[in-house]
């Protein structure tokens, strides 16, 4: 298959996940109910759009209210990790295409000496797209299984810090508005 019908595939799966988790967004959002799994699932379907941004990670965060919020990280770091196979494999796609490409040679140098270091921090600070780090990992075909070890470390451990973070926020929010009055 060519490789503009493969991107054009990928890129139509890719918008198509993210608008449907705009029109089913109750129903994603009622995945909650299923606990980790709901977690899994949600931030699995999520991060399978690929520069298209999913609120999965915000539904997760408010999950935390109602689980372990160590489970619920782990159950959505993975659940990242394993959905941000799509920008590997668009990556991997596009290999002989930008063969040539000088910035290719640039991250693919990178990757070899940094790998780890870059898949962590691309994958653990929320503000930082993710789906570049998979299109470059997959582009440079560094191995998939130490990306995903990498990937899934640092999606738990931001998915985690987030969850305690809004958990606590809340509980301090709740307990300030119980000593002006309210209910």
């Amino acid at each position: 298959m060519p490789f503009k019908k493969k991107l054009f595939l990928m890129v139509s799966f890719s918008l198509l996940a993210a608008i449907m988790t705009i029109v089913f967004r109750e129903a994603i959002a009622g995945l909650g109910s299923w606990g980790y799994l709901g977690a899994f699932i949600i931030s699995l379907i999520s991060s399978a759009t690929i520069l298209f941004p999913a609120p999965g990670g915000a539904a997760v965060v408010l999950m935390g209210r109602d689980f372990n919020p160590y489970a619920l990280g782990v159950a959505s770091g993975v659940g990242f990790a394993l959905g941000s196979v799509t920008a590997y494999y668009v990556g991997m796609q596009a290999t002989n295409t930008f063969a040539t490409n000088r910035f290719l040679r640039w991250a693919g140098n990178a990757m070899e000496r940094f790998g780890p270091p870059i898949i962590f921090t691309f994958n653990l600070i929320p503000v930082l797209p993710m789906d570049f780090v998979g299109l470059t990992a997959g582009a440079t075909r560094y191995p998939l299984i130490k990306y995903l070890w990498v990937a899934t470390m640092a999606n738990t451990i931001k998915m985690i810090t987030l969850i305690l973070l809004s958990t606590t926020s809340w509980a301090l929010v709740e307990d300030w508005i119980g000593k002006w009055g309210g209910s």
